[in-house]
């Protein structure tokens, strides 16, 4: 019998989202962290990665994805586990101190529930799920319900946003995205290794979405970006302003409330 035991976690091989989820907060308490040792490895338990993410997991482990030619699955070339470690591989250790931080929320798609509202406070971040729809038209989802996105905030009016299938605006609390908000600016880059332990994120174009002649909100289309970039795998850094009266021509620097 072991003397003493640092954290239990759960293997979990079903994949129903509630039971999952249910399981993860039985075992995410004040005295145990939340990890999961085991999972399943078909492309159905990707999306449980997010969950795991957003409620502060400090680890996850799909089971019997080593490259060892042969397993008890057989050689189905199962993606979305390795997609996701591929997105977030990169920039674990910033990862990492936005979840201890308390900055990191994610959003999961599920059937029939194609947009989520992530809240900031000041801010909220509506994601919505497949092919981008014009303004005020519902999100269509995706076939299977694999839309998944990850949004952290960076600071007051900063966040850094990243996902798959997604198209995600920032708005204030009861406001459309282009009511009394506006873009400043948008870096599109993906993390790399610069010098020492450092990761810094490298800049590889800039999106920003103007929402009328006089308002801008902040969209990202993570599915477009995705299939597109050829260098990596793109996160996007956004800063927001909100207050009135905007004037999008005039150039401004730093972030300041009107």
């Amino acid at each position: 019998m072991s003397p003493s035991i640092d954290m239990i976690g759960p293997d979990i091989y079903a994949d129903d989202s509630p039971f999952y989820r249910e399981t993860m907060r039985a075992y995410h308490r004040p005295d145990n962290p939340l990890w999961i040792p085991e999972t399943g490895r078909s492309d159905s338990f990707g999306k449980f990665f997010f969950y795991a993410l957003g409620d502060g997991a400090i680890g996850f482990s799909p089971f019997g994805v080593d490259h060892s030619g042969w397993n008890i699955f057989g050689d189905e070339p199962w993606k979305a586990h390795a997609n996701n470690f591929a997105l977030i591989g990169p920039m674990s250790r910033e990862i990492a101190q936005l979840e201890f931080d308390g900055k990191l929320k994610t959003a999961v798609e599920e059937p029939g529930q194609t947009a989520v509202e992530v809240d900031f406070g000041a801010w909220h971040a509506t994601v919505a799920f497949g092919f981008p729809q014009p303004d005020g038209r519902r999100a269509p989802g995706t076939k299977d319900a694999h839309g998944a996105a990850l949004v952290a905030q960076l600071g007051p009016d900063e966040f850094l946003v990243t996902g798959f299938d997604a198209s995600i605006s920032f708005h204030l609390p009861g406001k459309l995205p282009w009511m009394r908000s506006q873009i400043i600016s948008a870096e599109k880059g993906i993390y790399e290794r610069r010098s020492g332990y450092g990761m810094e994120m490298r800049p590889i174009g800039a999106f920003a979405s103007m929402k009328s002649p006089r308002w801008c909100g902040c969209v990202w289309d993570a599915s477009r970006r995705l299939r597109k970039n050829s260098h990596g795998v793109p996160v996007l850094k956004a800063h927001v302003l909100k207050g009135r009266g905007f004037e999008p021509r005039r150039k401004r620097s730093g972030i300041s409330g009107l």
